[in-house]
């Protein structure tokens, strides 16, 4: 894998919002680029908003001795995009997860996790092998286990192509399911691939090994307040053998409505970015304090914490000299019944997890190359897309460095992966 710099920070445009909570739903690209505002080279996909109903998942795969626990479902965000497999092409949604590492597809309705899931299953579009004329099935497969539910799956090679775009990648190795247990999506996997997790090119290995140059498509500095903080990846933790978005947390602590603050955690703690789970998941003195002080309460039958909904405050994350606040609105997530949940969970196995409850609140970029991440508060004062041409740094914009392979999540709105190729720059905006 090649190295690459992308170090510090873009000043923002305008001071952090107050976000009140959203009603969740499913994003997913649409395939125009009407906006006479995105800047030449670049192409933004607008989102469409669909209901969609989720369980409270942990979307990281998991080592053979991990047990489920039972899982109530409510309505939840999933950050979705669709794909472009198969020739002719078959356009097909999956879950965008940076926290696995491979692309498959066809899940198994009937053993979805709910009802609800069911139906969603049944009525996205689903891969039909026998219809591509370049597929080459392989007698190879492996079982992916996640934090809830699995997916035994036979590897094929095709072309994925990306909507709205002219770019096609040849012979990717993705799975088709053969067999899933309570998973009702096909997913995406973002995270490190060829050499580090995986023995095989994965979708961004291939973006960059086929097109030469994968870049950062740009940058909307109206969409995040302050400068850019860099977190270093870290290597695996807590015995695993995997390389995830891991980075060092410092400090957790509370802000109460009347501005009263409080510290959790005042050491350092390694937890990893993951777009595929819907809480995050904390040591459990912190989980435990935390939910004494927002009047929460476990519930076995929900298995989550309740907690009276409205509260005003933060639960403040802090990563070196940048603190993000998480506002209660976001933290806090309204269910189906309308009760409210608290946004974390207990993690016993060491592996702590920053879930949509955080990154709602968060615009990042993943940069697989230097390996880092860079991430600021959300905030929303408009749009201003900035192209970063290839060869600059992403963040600073006026160094040197390159930026060849980086990926953009923030707020759960967009996702970005950049492409240089033919002096043409794409960008995927979630």
């Amino acid at each position: 894998m090649a190295r690459l710099k992308l170090s510090a920070a873009l000043a923002a445009l305008c001071g952090t919002l107050a976000l009140g909570a959203t009603l969740p739903t499913t994003r997913t690209l649409a395939t125009s680029n009407e906006d006479a505002s995105i800047p030449k080279g670049m192409l933004a996909f607008p989102m469409k908003r669909e209901p969609h109903d989720e369980t409270v998942e942990r979307r990281r795969v998991r080592r053979a001795e991990d047990t489920d626990t039972q899982i109530y479902n409510y309505s939840s965000v999933a950050y979705m995009i669709e794909l472009d497999l198969g020739t002719p092409a078959q356009t097909v949604k999956v879950i965008v997860d940076t926290g696995s590492s491979e692309l498959w597809v066809n899940p198994d309705c009937d053993t979805a996790s709910s009802l609800p899931q069911q139906s969603e299953c049944l009525a996205n579009d689903y891969f039909n092998v026998e219809k591509s004329s370049t597929i080459v099935v392989s007698n190879r497969g492996k079982t992916l286990r996640y934090g809830l539910g699995d997916a035994t799956i036979r590897y094929v090679t095709d072309n994925v192509g990306l909507p709205g775009s002219d770019v096609e990648l040849e012979t990717v190795r993705f799975g088709v399911a053969q067999r899933t247990d309570q998973m009702s999506h096909g997913i995406l996997g973002l995270s490190f691939g060829n050499g580090l997790n995986l023995d095989y090119n994965n979708f961004v290995d291939e973006l960059f090994e086929q097109n030469g140059l994968l870049t950062f498509g740009g940058l909307d500095t109206k969409k995040y307040s302050g400068k850019l903080h860099t977190e270093q990846i870290l290597g695996p933790q807590n015995q695993e053998d995997l390389y995830r978005f891991w980075v060092t947390l410092n400090k957790i602590g509370l802000t109460d409505g009347g501005g009263n603050s409080k510290t959790y955690l005042d050491e350092d703690l390694a937890v990893f970015f993951d777009t595929g789970a819907t809480l995050s998941y904390l040591p459990e003195a912190v989980v435990t304090a935390l939910a004494k002080d927002l009047d929460a309460e476990y519930r076995s039958d929900y298995d989550l914490y309740l907690v009276p909904c409205g509260q005003d405050g933060s639960v403040d994350f802090t990563f070196g000299n940048t603190t993000i606040n998480v506002s209660l609105h976001e933290f806090i997530w309204e269910l189906r019944d309308g009760t409210c949940a608290m946004g974390a969970m207990v993690e016993q196995s060491g592996s702590y997890i920053l879930g949509a409850s955080f990154l709602r609140s968060v615009y990042a970029v993943f940069d697989l190359q230097s390996p880092a991440i860079h991430f600021a508060a959300y905030a929303n004062c408009g749009s201003n897309l900035q192209e970063v041409p290839a060869g600059t740094n992403a963040a600073a914009h006026d160094d040197d460095s390159a930026a060849d392979r980086t990926m953009m999540f923030h707020n759960g709105m967009w996702l970005s992966v950049g492409l240089v190729a033919a002096e043409q720059a794409l960008a995927w905006l979630l």
